[in-house]
């Protein structure tokens, strides 16, 4: 009898113990593929959505550049190209947000600005009505046409600040290309030799055009301004952070933003 029973409780035991692997294995199994593919799927749908609101948003900068000759004013060679960012409308105007650099005259006696459009596959005439060198900010103002453009949300992530890793999305015009949207992480704030504040590092490429373009959230909220590089740096991917954009923004209006 007692052989019995030490048998009966040791087949109780090996049952007992399987059972706890069996439960233990099933706890630990990964994620099904249909599971991880619904995730992706809601990813890229965001992503998606966000990419056509920010393309929206976006816009070419042109900057055409005379000097006086034979008492006229010339177009010189070497026309300036980048990018912006629509903000604002205020009294049948829109206002966009550039780099300095993008905008500058330097040393010609005469510059003329034009915004493309791409989501209107429209140009329009534009105003330099305020800039920061320091920063390396511009804003540029333009007739609003009959169709309403977007604006880009520039408040949301005030309070919110950027965190390591997060995903972030850069839109703007290099070269022939328009309203290109490249994705990466932001990495850390950082320290330039000519920027007196911090700036941000981040992984989405970013090339030459792109300088004014918009660096977003997933949601496509603005948290910062791309700039290709600081004077006498080799750092790429930068992007002047929110904190200054709405500072400069609020001292040269307050009323364009809430």
């Amino acid at each position: 009898m007692k052989k019995l029973t030490l048998i009966g409780l040791l087949v109780f035991s090996v049952i007992t113990l399987s059972a706890c692997d069996l439960m233990q294995e099933y706890f630990e199994i990964e994620p099904t593929a249909q599971t991880t593919q619904l995730d992706d799927r809601s990813m890229q749908e965001m992503m998606m959505a966000t990419r056509t609101h920010i393309r929206a948003t976006n816009l070419g900068v042109q900057v055409d550049l005379f000097n006086v000759v034979a008492g006229r004013f010339e177009r010189m060679a070497g026309t300036s190209r980048g990018s912006g960012v629509i903000f604002a409308y205020e009294e049948g105007y829109y206002y966009a947000l550039t780099n300095f650099h993008v905008i500058d005259p330097q040393d010609y006696a005469r510059a003329t600005y034009t915004v493309i459009s791409s989501h209107l596959d429209a140009s329009f005439e534009a105003e330099v009505v305020f800039w920061d060198e320091a920063k390396d900010l511009a804003i540029l103002k333009f007739a609003a046409p009959e169709v309403v453009l977007p604006l880009m949300d520039v408040t949301t992530r005030e309070t919110i600040p950027l965190t390591t890793d997060e995903f972030v999305l850069a839109v703007g015009n290099p070269s022939a290309l328009t309203s290109l949207v490249t994705f990466g992480e932001f990495i850390r704030l950082a320290r330039v030799s000519d920027v007196d504040f911090p700036v941000l590092l981040h992984s989405a490429l970013i090339f030459p055009g792109n300088s004014g373009g918009a660096l977003t959230d997933l949601e496509g909220h603005l948290v910062g301004i791309n700039t290709w590089t600081s004077r006498n740096d080799d750092e790429r991917n930068l992007a002047v952070p929110l904190t200054e954009v709405l500072a400069f923004i609020r001292a040269y209006d307050e009323t364009l933003i809430p």
